[in-house]
């Protein structure tokens, strides 16, 4: 077999074009700091890369959701608190009127007094956060209970997802 220059041009001109496209893809990895710049470059790699970003996604899905559920729960146990004083307080109101010893203009102020309690335990049930209302169950976007104190809401559980295949109620 006969080689020719010209031949041996051409195989030294394609060497010299490989050699640049590896400098190239050298200075891309150098300046980007990233050994994969194109899933051509690794595709196995590649692969990887793009389920950890995937897991991180999720991730910081869960953890923004953990935050929500926090807030809710936070909302809900100092709403509750606040009804158990309302009651605690009704209930020194019933005991105390009991009594015969109280007039009746006495027992019409407890009775006043009872319902802004009743009121005020209405709006402790309709509590919101960020415009949806924590004791709604499934009815997050109306009061759940009405100016006479009926619920309207669902007794539904919300759950949050904080873990692939793990939910938690909020509510």
């Amino acid at each position: 077999m006969r080689v020719t220059e010209n031949s041996t041009m051409k195989m030294v001109v394609a060497m010299l074009n490989q050699q640049q496209e590896r400098v190239n893809t050298l200075q891309q990895q150098v300046s980007s700091g990233s050994r994969i710049n194109a899933p051509s470059d690794d595709p196995v790699s590649a692969q990887q890369v793009l389920n950890l970003k995937g897991l991180l996604a999720a991730t910081d899905q869960y953890s923004r959701n953990i935050q929500t559920g926090t807030t809710w729960l936070n909302q809900m146990d100092s709403s509750m608190s606040n009804m158990n004083n309302v009651l605690t307080r009704a209930k020194e109101l019933a005991t105390q009127m009991a009594n015969g010893s109280y007039s009746a203009g006495d027992r019409r102020s407890a009775a006043v007094e009872v319902i802004q309690l009743r009121d005020q335990m209405i709006s402790l049930g309709n509590t919101q956060i960020a415009g949806k209302y924590v004791f709604g169950g499934f009815v997050s976007d109306q009061p759940p209970f009405d100016a006479t104190g009926n619920f309207n809401g669902t007794e539904d559980q919300v759950n949050i997802q904080v873990d692939q295949g793990s939910k938690i109620a909020i509510n």
